[in-house]
């Protein structure tokens, strides 16, 4: 997944696995490790883990920011979205047993707000473990200095 932070325009991207486990603002290397490996998802998720934490604390809490304000910036909830895709989908449904109409446009639509609600899904989880690596790399550094 990517986005565009709408404040300071930088670009960021995050691959989520199962488990909330994010590899944030993963290289071109990274990425070509993923698709072009037969690895075990739990080795995939230790290198997410180990990439994440290797980073600078500054881009962590960049990610994090930009992605509380890109979440906080759509127009609509995730439970909003919900409701939406729910009424399109039964309106999709009366106008295919009435005959009224082209169905693509409605399908076009139920299948942007499945993407937005998949995408909100996901970029809140990846908030949710940036957070998490944040916090406990400031506690090891509190400890380091004890």
């Amino acid at each position: 997944w990517n986005f565009k932070d709408r404040a300071s325009g930088d670009n960021f991207a995050f691959v989520l696995f199962p488990n909330g486990v994010a590899a944030i603002n993963p290289t071109a290397d990274y990425l070509k490790q993923i698709w072009h490996s037969n690895t075990a998802l739990v080795e995939y998720q230790a290198n997410a883990r180990k990439h994440v934490e290797s980073l600078p604390l500054g881009d962590i809490d960049r990610f994090t920011l930009a992605a509380r304000n890109h979440l906080d910036g759509f127009p609509t909830s995730l439970q909003e979205d919900r409701s939406i895709l729910v009424h399109r989908q039964e309106d999709l449904v009366k106008q295919e047993l009435t005959m009224a109409g082209d169905a693509s446009d409605a399908e076009d639509i139920i299948a942007a707000i499945e993407y937005r609600i998949e995408f909100k899904k996901a970029l809140n989880e990846a908030l949710v473990y940036g957070e998490a690596v944040r916090h406990m790399s400031w506690e090891n550094i509190v400890r380091r200095e004890l």
